[in-house]
């Protein structure tokens, strides 16, 4: 998009830590197609090597460019805490993202200024791309919900 790089929160978390610690970085336009090797974003590479999984990436980050990941005056128990409240906000905030993205698909891509030809790098009318991403991208958004 032309404000943000990805709309995705995880990818969004790792830009965050990177820019909060000072660390350059480049961000690459994926077209929405590029992934992993795992097929996961986000990912970084890093001196050749495919780092992936937020959580991850953060944490060989940190080791790495010495950053503090976390406050490390935690206890384990402290550790183990956090780790399982930060795993649950960002379970229920996906899911509340995942519900909003297929309730309203109209206001998602007016909300995030998306010019899915140049996103899907496809050369079809926009209504073709908007009427097939309605129908695809809202029915797997709601049969994820479902199954949840």
């Amino acid at each position: 998009t032309p404000v943000i790089p990805s709309i995705e929160p995880t990818c969004l978390k790792v830009e965050s830590w990177l820019k909060l610690h000072g660390i350059k970085y480049e961000n690459i336009d994926h077209k929405m197609k590029l992934r992993s090797k795992r097929g996961q974003l986000p990912f970084v590479e890093l001196n050749g090597q495919e780092i992936c999984e937020s959580n991850h990436i953060i944490e060989t980050l940190s080791k790495t460019f010495e950053k503090q990941a976390m406050p490390m005056q935690l206890t384990a128990e402290q550790q183990q805490i956090q780790h399982a409240m930060c795993s649950m906000v960002e379970n229920h905030f996906n899911w509340t993202l995942v519900h909003w993205r297929s309730r309203d698909v109209n206001s998602l891509l007016k909300g995030y200024k998306m010019d899915l030809s140049a996103c899907l790098g496809y050369k079809l009318p926009a209504s073709v791309i908007n009427f097939y991403i309605k129908h695809t991208y809202l029915r797997k958004g709601v049969k994820k919900m479902k199954a949840q």
